[in-house]
């Protein structure tokens, strides 16, 4: 009921929210062909694609389950639980402001793989961590380091986007990888049923691979920190 409430902003944009320059100057020309565009591009996609994927198993990987953990685990009530959460998400926005502030100056992916070294120093206290105080304590810091990695993405899919298809190259290769991951819950409930219901080793065993697979690859990406975003050829300021 309460998720629909955002769909009448479509009235508002609609409205009165103003093309952007690039698009006004670009709506009387040709479409490209997107399989062409696309097939041209095929190596930045696949590699878009598993950053998506490592990504969204990072991301769905230290949350999902959590609040599950919590209570199955550690026995905590519903209320501690909650409480817990929100803690754990004033984490996660903190980190996507500051990381993704900071990319600004160091580079998308120094950002990111610095996130990245922080979560695997960070798993021990997050898996691990005794009482509602460490918990707290470790899930606020994990998000503040996961999200802060997420901070980060909007920013370098469009700039690294080919530019006659930055319109859909974004949402395409991450809800491609958003795919691939949805089997994340299902994973590590799978782990922790083999593992004598030791969910703590199957979250951090999700979120350590993820972790390590997201590092491998965004040092192996492409950097184009300050992309002029257009409609046209890529150019660099």
């Amino acid at each position: 009921m309460l998720g629909i409430l955002p769909a009448f902003l479509v009235y508002f944009i609609r409205r009165k929210v103003p093309e952007s320059p690039s698009f006004q100057k670009k709506r009387n020309t040709p479409s490209p062909d997107l399989k062409t565009l696309v097939v041209d591009h095929w190596k930045l996609a696949v590699f878009a694609i598993f950053l998506m994927t490592a990504f969204n198993f990072l991301g769905h990987g230290t949350q999902d389950m959590y609040p599950t953990f919590l209570q199955t685990v550690h026995h905590l009530s519903p209320h501690t639980v909650g409480a817990i959460a929100v803690i754990y998400n004033v984490g996660a926005i903190l980190g996507g402001i500051v990381l993704g502030t900071f990319s600004e100056r160091i580079g998308r992916r120094r950002a990111i793989l610095l996130a990245g070294i922080v979560v695997l120093v960070l798993l021990p206290l997050w898996g691990e961590a005794a009482g509602p105080v460490g918990l707290a304590l470790g899930a606020f810091m994990m998000q503040f380091a996961v999200q802060g990695a997420w901070g980060v993405v909007p920013a370098y899919l469009n700039e690294v986007s080919p530019a006659p298809i930055r319109g859909v190259f974004p949402g395409l290769v991450y809800q491609t990888g958003n795919l691939l991951a949805s089997a994340n819950a299902t994973l590590q409930s799978m782990l922790a049923q083999r593992w004598n219901g030791r969910l703590d080793l199957a979250l951090m065993m999700v979120a350590g691979l993820s972790t390590l697979s997201l590092i491998f690859l965004i040092a192996r990406g492409p950097e184009r920190r300050g992309e002029i975003l257009h409609c046209g050829s890529l150019e660099s300021e």
